[in-house]
This record gives C-alpha cells, sequence and structure tokens, in this order.
C-alpha cells in the first residue's frame, strides 16, 4: 500500500471517527414573553423577508443548511430509485424522498437566519455518499440555490442528482392570526443511468395560533411529480388540519402511466411514513389499513407488510425513530446538530476515497455559513452578542449594495450558480450548478462575514 493511499484511508478513517456533537452549548430560550404577532400584524399585505424579526425568534441555522437538512434521506431513497430498473419503482422512490424532506421541518417553528450575499454551505457525507452545495445567489429577492449529488459513480456520472431554488413567500392571515409560506422554484431530480428527470414545485407551510394558544404548522397543498421521458406523474396532497378531519399530517396520491391509468395509490403521515399499494380500486380500504397502522403503538411497519392480510402494502419510507427532535435545542435532530458543527477536519485539506477518486471534505471558504458569527454566538446562548453581530452583518451588506448603486462596486455576481431556463421545463427559470464549486480555488470568494 502506498504512503498517498494509507494517508488517504487515515483522512477517511478519522473523518468517521470524529464524534459529532449530539446538543448545543445552550438550551432554546423561553420565549413566552416576546410576542411573534405585536412584530407580524405589521406585515399585513407585504413581504415578510422585508422585515426584521426579533433574533429570539430565530434558530441557529441559516436557511442554506436548512435545505441541506432536506438532504438527511436522500441517500436512502434517491440510491434506491438510481438502483431500480423498474420505472413505477423509480418513481415511488422520488416521491418517497419528497415526503421524507418534508418530514425534516415537523416540530420546528423558529426561523432560519437569512442568508447573506454569497453566502454558501457545502456538506459532504461519507457514510452516505453525498454532497451538497449551496449558495444565497440574490438578496432582494431572497433566493437560495443548491445542487446535490450522489458520490458513488455510476458510469462516471452520479447516480442521481437533486438541484433547485428556492424563493420564500410568505404572507400574513390576519383573520385568524396564521403564516402562509409558499416556497417558489422549481424542484429537479435526476437519475442519468436512465436519462430520466423529475420535477416538481414546492408544498406551502402554514404556521398557526401566532396570537393565542400553542404555535404549531403544517405542509399543505399539492405536488405534481413529473418524469419527463416516460411521461409518467405522480400526485400528492397534504391535507390541511380541520375540525371536521382531525387527522393530522397526512398525505395522500397516486402514480398515474402515460395514458393517465393510475398504477399506485400512496398514503401516510408526512412526519412519519409513507405506504403505497398497486391495488388501486378500493382507495378507501387502503387508506383505512394504514390508518389502523398508525394508530398502533410503535408499530414494525416491515413486519406488519409481510402478513397475509396486508401482503399488498410496501412501506416506501418511514422516520428515523434513533433521530427524533430535541425539544430543549430548537427540535433539532442529531443530524441538525452536524450542520453547523466546525470541526478541524473542515478546516483542512481532508481527502477521502471513493470509486478510485479523492473526494474534499475541505477547507471551506470563509463564505460557509459555519463561519457566521452571528450564528455561532447564538447556539452558544450568548443572545446580545448575536443579535449585535447580525446587525453589524446586515448593515455591512447595505453599505456594500450602497456602493454598488453607485457603481463604486461592480454588479454582484453568483460564484458557483448560474441563472437560465430549466433543461426540461424551458418556461421555467432556475439555477444551474457551475460545477467548479469542488475545484476549492475560493481565494476570489468575497469578504461577507
Amino acid at each position: 500500500m502506498s504512503d498517498e493511499s494509507t494517508a488517504v484511508e487515515t483522512q477517511h478513517k478519522n473523518y468517521e471517527d470524529h464524534e459529532f456533537r449530539v446538543c448545543l452549548q445552550s438550551e432554546m430560550i423561553d420565549r413566552s414573553k416576546y410576542s411573534i404577532w405585536s412584530i407580524l400584524r405589521q406585515c399585513v399585505d407585504k413581504e415578510l423577508y422585508r422585515f426584521t424579526i426579533p433574533i429570539v425568534w430565530n434558530e441557529p441555522l441559516s436557511m442554506l443548511q436548512r435545505l441541506a437538512e432536506n438532504m438527511k434521506y436522500s441517500n436512502d431513497l434517491l440510491e434506491k430509485a438510481s438502483d431500480s430498473s423498474n420505472a413505477i419503482d423509480r418513481m415511488k422512490q422520488v416521491a418517497a424522498f419528497l415526503v421524507s424532506s418534508t418530514s425534516i421541518h415537523n416540530g420546528r417553528l423558529s426561523k432560519p437566519f437569512n442568508p447573506l450575499l454569497g453566502e454558501t454551505y457545502e456538506y459532504v457525507s461519507p457514510e452516505k455518499n453525498y454532497r451538497i452545495c449551496c449558495e444565497q445567489v440574490s438578496h432582494h429577492p431572497p433566493v437560495s440555490a443548491y445542487y446535490s449529488e450522489s458520490i458513488k459513480l455510476s458510469n462516471s456520472n452520479p447516480k442521481w442528482k437533486y438541484f433547485g431554488s428556492v424563493l420564500p413567500h410568505m404572507k400574513l392571515n390576519i383573520l385568524n392570526a396564521s403564516v402562509e409560506a409558499i416556497p417558489e422554484g422549481i424542484q429537479t431530480v435526476e437519475l442519468p443511468d436512465y436519462d430520466e428527470v423529475y420535477t416538481w414545485h414546492n408544498l406551502k407551510v402554514n404556521a398557526h395560533n401566532l396570537v393565542l394558544g400553542k404555535l404549531w404548522f403544517e405542509h399543505t397543498g399539492k405536488a405534481e411529480i413529473v418524469n419527463h421521458k416516460l411521461k409518467m406523474k405522480c400526485f400528492l396532497e397534504y391535507k390541511p388540519y380541520s375540525w371536521f378531519v382531525r387527522n393530522m399530517n397526512r398525505c395522500e396520491g397516486y402514480i398515474l402511466d402515460s395514458n393517465d391509468n393510475k398504477l399506485v395509490l400512496l398514503y401516510g403521515k408526512w412526519d412519519e411514513c409513507l405506504f403505497c399499494t398497486d391495488k388501486v380500486s378500493n382507495p378507501s380500504d387502503f387508506h383505512k389499513r394504514v390508518e389502523k397502522i398508525i394508530a398502533m403503538n410503535d408499530p414494525n411497519y416491515e413486519k406488519i407488510c409481510q402478513d397475509k392480510d396486508n401482503s399488498h402494502l410496501q412501506l416506501l419510507w418511514k422516520v428515523d425513530k434513533q433521530d427524533l427532535a430535541n425539544e430543549k435545542y430548537f427540535n433539532f435532530t442529531k443530524f441538525t446538530f452536524k450542520l453547523n458543527e466546525l470541526h478541524a477536519q473542515l478546516k483542512e485539506n481532508v481527502v477521502f476515497s471513493q470509486d478510485n477518486r479523492l473526494i474534499s471534505l475541505g477547507p471551506l471558504p470563509f463564505t460557509d455559513s459555519r463561519y457566521r458569527p452571528d450564528m455561532r454566538f447564538y447556539e452558544q446562548g450568548e443572545i446580545d452578542e448575536a443579535g449585535h453581530e447580525k446587525h453589524r452583518l446586515e448593515e455591512k451588506q447595505r453599505e456594500k449594495a450602497r456602493k454598488v448603486d453607485t457603481q463604486e462596486l461592480p454588479v454582484w455576481k453568483p460564484m458557483w450558480f448560474a441563472k437560465c431556463n430549466h433543461h426540461i421545463v424551458e418556461k421555467e427559470e432556475t439555477w444551474i450548478f457551475t460545477n467548479e464549486y469542488w475545484n476549492r480555488e475560493f481565494d476570489k470568494c468575497p469578504d461577507i462575514f
């Protein structure tokens, strides 16, 4: 074994042996004496991103890190999709990935920090074989672009790619004291081995009880996933809670072939599990069976699906019960705690071996969200210092914007993404990753912190 390969293995081993944190230095403060309604009622019929929300309503993550958090189940589901020779099964896994990405937000009632223009975030997972890069590509309006891929190669291409952008439109409903967020932007999954492209748009998020009662939120609305090559579609509907339908967080849907024949039914809870069946003639019976399973005390989903009466049911996804949210720390999971951890190997030129090539874990650019001083103070419980730093960073950004307006500085151009029309859905604008980020030539990155 060569010295180089030994070094690579040692570095990879060091990364795997890193003991990630499972909590923050400080617990979330008591917000009972702070009124979010007193701030939000000023925002009627206006975009909320233009208003400053007190820092006590933040969580110590940026919006870019929230996007990376959506990837928690990506390798399990998109890897299965890329490995399946059956087109219906591939659509099932893509649908399950969409549902799993919404589960991440369950119970997360805090606002992420708005990324600064030019802010970036990357997360590389040697264990799960994927990586993601995000960049704040616009400030007004605030647009976050992201690109992720499998780093386990198949025929010299990633086995899957997932990319898109998010522009969060947020409106206040003064009649029922709620906030509705509509994330604008097309989402895309590519499976290169099959030359397949899947697209959809994000669901709405509604936060309730801003004045009285316990604050809670839900995803609602409909999503249409399209396989553009095979003209196959999947329709998912997230059901809103109501006094008449007391079941919370339910989602249901179906898969159609190119001739609109119904092939598969889908049903579950977006914060817990998703089942499917190819017995499409009786949706009501399917829903009742799944509801009965969900109502069980700590059910073994896999074993239940092996029962003779439920053999037509297939479990597509379930939440990781070993990584549940911690209420003391902003409802973060163990996976979430990793996202803002700045361990030593992220500051160095650390690599690991994957498919006979070297994958880099660092060093990070100084535009990475982990270097934000306001978020670092905030997760340490130093609220006043965090507020001062947040104000300083925002003023620094405003000063740069003023200099751009007076032509003292050139117009900002994103470094890692380029705006263009979507290559399949041409009427949609999107942001495409330039693939230059992983070269790690960061000497021209802006000074934003």
